[in-house]
Formats: C-alpha cells, sequence, structure tokens
C-alpha cells in the first residue's frame, strides 16, 4: 500500500497533545489560567474517560471515501496507546499503566512485554531491534538493550511529562514535554538533562508553550513544536534556539479560542533532510521544503485535531487523530477523507510504518498448472494506536 518511508520522529502524545496539560490513570484534569489551553475540560474528560466525543468535533467536508482497515490488537476500553515505533519488522507499541506491546513479524502479532508499572508511557524510540528507549509522566525515562523484554531507569533531571524523544546514532538526542521542557541525552537515553530554555528570551514572551515533537536530521539540526505555532531549531545541541514560525498566545486568548495562526503541533515527520510535514489543531498541515526555514499550510478537508502524521518518499500519506483519517497521494498537495469505523468513533494518537513478508501463492490455469511461481515480498504497512489500546492497521 505505502511506499518505502523515512524514520519518522515520533511523538506523539499523550492523552493530551489536546491541549495539553491533563494527562492520567484518573480524570483529574489539570488546568492552567489559561482556559483556551485545554480547549475545553468537556473535551479532555472525553479523552481521559475513553467517553465519545460530540460529533461536531469530527466534522468534515470535501472528498471521502471509505476507509478499510484491520484491527490487530484490541484491549479493555479504558486502555491507552499513546505512541508506536517500527525498525523494519520489529516494533513496540507504548501506554498507559506502563503497557508495552512488541511485534516481530511486521504488526501481524503483538506480544505484551513486560512494562513499567506505576507510570504512563507516552514516547518511544528506538536505534536498532535491541536499543531503544521510552517516556513518560512524572519524568518517566528508561532504556532497553535486549529489544524491550528488560528495562532500566534512566538517569532524569527532569519530573514532569515528556511526551517525545528523538535519538540519533551517535548517543546524541533531545526529549520535548509540559510547559516548554526540552531535555538531553549524549549517552542513548541512559541519562537526559534538562536544558529548559528561557521562553522570554527565546520567544520574547513569559508563556511556555508544551512542546510535543522533536526531530534531529542527519546533520544534527534539531527542531521542536509545540503549541501557539511555535516550532524551534537548534544547530548547537540546544545551547542556542532560533525561531522558525510563532504564533501569538496574546491574541489567541483575546479571540476567545479562535486557534487560527496559533494552532499547536502535535506531530512532525520527515523523510530528508529538506522535505517535512507538521499537524496539529484545528486541522492544520504544514510542509517545508527547505528544512524548516519557511513553513506552507496545506489545505485540508476537517477542523479535527491531527495527533500525527506520516508521508512516503513516494508521497504517499495520511493524517490521524480525532475520528478522522486523512490521506495524500501527492505529497499533500491534495488531501482526502477516509471514513466509517473504527476511525469514526475513537481517537488516534500515533502512526507507526512496519515491514511484513507477504506469501503471494502462485497462480494456476484450470488444468492446476502454475503460470506463475509462488513468491515472497517485503511489504510496508501503516499502523495506528489509540483509544481502547487499539493497534488498526491502515489498508487503503
Amino acid at each position: 500500500m505505502f511506499g518505502a518511508g523515512g524514520r519518522r520522529s515520533f511523538t506523539e502524545v499523550c492523552a493530551v497533545k489536546v491541549p495539553a496539560c491533563c494527562l492520567g490513570a484518573t480524570r483529574r484534569i489539570y488546568v492552567r489560567p489559561f482556559n483556551h489551553r485545554l480547549g475545553a475540560v468537556a473535551l479532555a474528560t472525553c479523552l481521559l474517560g475513553g467517553a465519545d466525543l460530540p460529533q461536531a468535533l469530527a466534522a468534515e467536508e470535501g472528498n471521502v471515501g471509505p476507509v478499510e482497515s484491520t484491527v490487530m490488537s484490541f484491549r479493555t476500553p479504558h486502555d491507552r496507546l499513546f505512541d508506536i515505533e517500527f525498525i523494519g519488522s520489529r516494533g513496540w507499541a507504548v501506554g498507559q499503566f506502563g503497557l508495552v506491546m512488541r511485534t516481530d513479524d511486521g504488526g501481524t502479532n503483538w506480544q505484551e512485554l513486560e512494562g513499567i508499572p506505576g507510570t504512563d508511557l507516552l514516547g518511544v524510540d528506538f536505534l536498532d531491534d535491541k536499543r531503544g528507549a521510552v517516556v513518560g509522566t512524572m519524568g518517566t525515562a528508561y532504556y532497553t538493550e535486549d529489544g524491550g523484554d528488560t528495562w532500566i531507569k534512566a538517569k532524569n533531571d527532569f519530573s514532569g511529562r515528556v511526551f517525545d524523544i528523538d535519538i540519533t546514532e551517535n548517543g546524541f538526542g533531545f526529549g520535548v514535554g509540559e510547559f516548554g521542557a526540552i531535555i538531553r541525552t549524549d549517552d542513548l537515553g541512559h541519562s537526559w538533562k534538562n536544558i529548559t530554555p528561557s521562553y522570554e528570551e527565546v520567544l520574547g514572551q513569559l508563556e511556555e508553550p508544551h512542546m510535543y515533537d522533536t526531530f534531529i536530521d542527519s546533520k544534527g539540526t534539531a527542531f521542536v513544536f509545540g503549541e501557539y505555532n511555535t516550532i524551534l531549531r537548534t544547530k548547537d545541541r540546544g545551547v542556542s534556539w532560533e525561531i522558525l514560525r510563532k504564533g501569538d498566545s496574546l491574541a489567541l486568548e483575546a479571540s476567545e479560542g479562535d486557534y487560527i495562526g496559533a494552532e499547536s503541533m502535535f506531530s512532525a515527520h520527515f523523510i530528508d533532510d529538506n522535505r517535512g510535514w507538521v499537524c496539529g489543531q484545528s486541522g492544520i498541515i504544514m510542509t517545508t521544503q527547505d528544512g524548516g526555514e519557511t513553513w506552507l499550510k496545506q489545505a485540508t478537508p476537517t477542523t479535527s485535531l491531527l495527533m500525527d502524521i506520516w508521508m512516503s518518499p513516494e508521497g504517499e500519506g495520511v493524517a490521524i487523530g480525532m475520528r478522522t483519517l486523512l490521506r495524500t497521494k501527492d505529497f499533500g498537495k491534495t488531501w482526502y477523507t477516509l471514513h466509517g469505523k473504527p476511525i469514526s468513533d475513537r481517537w488516534f494518537q500515533a502512526l507507526g510504518k512496519g515491514e511484513a513478508m507477504l506469501h503471494i501463492e502462485s497462480e494456476t490455469n484450470e488444468a492446476g498448472e502454475k503460470m506463475t511461481p509462488s513468491m515472497t515480498t517485503l511489504k510496508n504497512q501503516v499502523y495506528a494506536v489509540g483509544t481502547g489500546g487499539m493497534i488498526l492497521r491502515l489498508d487503503n
């Protein structure tokens, strides 16, 4: 279905990448003074409690088509999966209550591993089929050297929620989290240092935007994406930061919730050092073709929250979120909606691409003679994770 794709910087989120600061096993809501940052307490309550979202949140217009998908794994209605990561045919999904799941066949079969109880895991990143790291609530940070069979607690001097991490082969990596938190590792996630900058100096404002996603390119240039349409870049491992894009939080507050121009950026995906996409609030999708120097908005047929985005080098892509699945075949020049269950009755948090071996039987004629040889080929599949602990394979 999808062509081979580059590695994403997955994110991905907590039950609150929705505007942001609420997450937990209980229904407790964490509210900051600015009410627009939650969107609405009712929305956050729906997310944490697993209730249905109002249909208005998924109202869409434009070209539509039926979704073709296969449920690969489903748990209880109260379970949540927040992130998914693949290295070839091996993949991991992490979520609420320290849940860790793994596949060794490209996503066809999943098994629950010994998790990390007492926390919610929000982000996962692997360098190969053995070495990886996870982060989550309360400063949770662990690493593994055996593919997730065992987890070792990492040192982390930040105690808040970390939403996403990206670690490079040389051991350097970033993590991002609530209230603008940025943490850095120089040893493959074995330890993390809080390097959160002064946002008064960087952005010229006291407000600390939540940061939801991070990506490091092949040259070591790192990007962070977050609240108020904020996109920052560093070329010196976080010593200094430059603004690539910034919305106006004060104008947003005065507008009584109109997010236009200040949408939160929830997830980004790059297919090389120059071409990338980011998605977020109010159905926004933006793209860069010059390594983040400029960002152009792409038209989408939705105003729903888009939690994650994926694109192949051939231009086939998907964006997913609150009861919404968008599809493109031309690098996002045209996005159209795929509708139907289970997309229409739940939210999905993250996307990942796995590689599965597909066996194709030989074709025979009426006499039983083989007309074509049987063969085994590699097929790329994109998976989504979200509420109910669901792992969904996208088939069209």
